[in-house]
């Protein structure tokens, strides 16, 4: 049974995770810059983290269709990105969306999401001549996953 928040429960650890990203680059010094930032009283590209991490997260909102896939809520925040800070955290941006399987590789696989443990593992068919397979046996992993029953092997190296 698909259950019908799945979606939205996705989108919010990939949110936690790049909040996590954000603030490891950009830590907070202390309560009154937050509350500083927080009032307008310093520009966000001065902020902790957290701050840059929202104003990305709304922007990105305005940016996006209605009923966005998650591939084009990523695009939407790198535009954001891009748009207010002149692309300062692309790389933290994509390594947040790679983290739950939405890296670069994700285009390429035709099933909406992985199930599997290790949704990194679409990442490593960027580049690789070899992609389509890699995808399919992703596939394999996550509907096997979903069957909790072991997948047989299809003779693709990851």
């Amino acid at each position: 049974m698909v259950e019908v928040h799945a979606d939205g429960e996705i989108w919010v650890a990939v949110q936690m995770d790049l909040r996590d990203l954000f603030l490891s680059r950009n830590p907070s010094p202390g309560e009154a810059t937050d509350i500083a930032c927080a009032h307008g009283q310093i520009a966000p590209t001065a902020c902790p983290g957290d701050r840059q991490w929202i104003q990305d997260y709304y922007d990105s909102m305005v940016m996006m269709p209605r009923n966005t896939t998650m591939i084009q809520a990523r695009d939407a925040m790198l535009a954001a990105d891009v748009a207010r800070f002149g692309g300062a955290k692309q790389d933290l941006i994509w390594q947040g969306f790679a983290m739950r399987g939405f890296g670069q590789i994700a285009e390429l696989c035709t099933f909406a999401r992985p199930q599997v443990g290790a949704p990194e593992l679409l990442d490593l068919a960027v580049g690789r001549e070899d992609a389509g397979a890699v995808c399919a046996h992703i596939a394999i992993l996550a509907q096997h996953a979903e069957l909790d029953s072991e997948p047989e092997h299809d003779g693709v190296e990851l």
